[in-house]
């Protein structure tokens, strides 16, 4: 199952660094797997993955719930533009993984909201997918 997940987080961030109009929004080189530090907004990073395996008569149909978490200094309409540009690459992306079958990615919710502690901007664009 780590497999599938890694070539499908692998397919997801190589879409959104391919995305010029993403890429005018955030810079190159920030799409990453952790938070940055303070100063180093906007940015998006790839957040929880959870998994379920859905299998039935060993087809390896696994379920996973993929969170993008964009990060802006900026204020709520830098964060939304960001949030609204992910979406717009990967909801209903036609993604190809190497060994497994990226069968659908699809957009469930996205929430937004400033932090307290660090007056930043986030927005958590939350994806499901189905992998076979």
């Amino acid at each position: 199952m780590s497999a599938a997940v890694n070539e499908l987080l692998a397919a997801v961030t190589a879409r959104l660094e391919a995305d010029v109009a993403l890429v005018g929004l955030i810079g190159t080189g920030r799409i990453c797997d952790r938070r940055l530090p303070r100063g180093r907004e906007p940015y998006v990073m790839l957040g929880e993955v959870e998994c379920e395996d859905m299998s039935s008569d060993d087809d390896g149909l696994i379920v996973c719930h993929l969170t993008l978490t964009a990060w802006a200094a900026e204020g709520r309409r830098q964060v939304e533009a960001i949030a609204a540009r992910i979406r717009a690459v990967l909801d209903d992306a036609a993604l190809v993984l190497p060994t497994a079958v990226a069968v659908s990615l699809l957009h469930e919710k996205t929430a937004s909201r400033r932090e307290e502690k660090s007056a930043l901007y986030r927005a958590d664009i939350q994806f499901r997918s189905l992998l076979a």
